[in-house]
């Protein structure tokens, strides 16, 4: 950046101040994946609870220029902003049915689920004399 800066005989501080310019990322939780599902969910609903904000804000805004200025592309950023403000809400509730289904399937998972099948293959009579020898202290089974 310095030799450009002296070839062209400029100074480019704009950039200089960008580039020291501390950026603030999201914390990566290390742990469970439950805990970094939780972490990302409530994230990511933050943002777009400040997106809807935000785009709340704007169109505000943009309706005033709108009926102000009574021009054309003023109505359609607009309808834009409406639009996008519109699904972002729909993008919300999406994440909250999908949070809960990750729930509801991690309770299946984790409960425990006994399943006896107990069947008989034989006739009636069959049947009918097992039960008969249990009942008199006989075992029932002849295999």
């Amino acid at each position: 950046m310095e030799k450009v800066d002296k070839k062209l005989d400029m100074v480019f501080d704009i950039l200089r101040e960008d580039d020291e310019q501390e950026t603030t990322l999201p914390v990566v939780v290390e742990g469970t994946p439950q805990e970094q599902l939780e972490t990302d969910y409530s994230y990511t609903r933050t943002n777009f609870y400040d997106l809807i904000e935000n785009g709340s804000k704007a169109i505000e805004s943009a309706l005033h220029i709108a009926q102000e200025g009574q021009h054309p592309r003023a109505y359609e950023v607009l309808a834009q902003l409406l639009k996008n403000v519109g699904e972002t809400n729909e993008k919300l509730l999406t994440l909250h049915m999908k949070m809960d289904e990750m729930k509801s399937d991690r309770r299946v998972q984790n409960s425990t689920q006994v399943t006896n099948n107990a069947l008989f293959v034989g006739s009636t009579s069959e049947l009918q004399q097992m039960i008969k020898g249990n009942k008199n202290g006989e075992s029932g089974s002849d295999s």
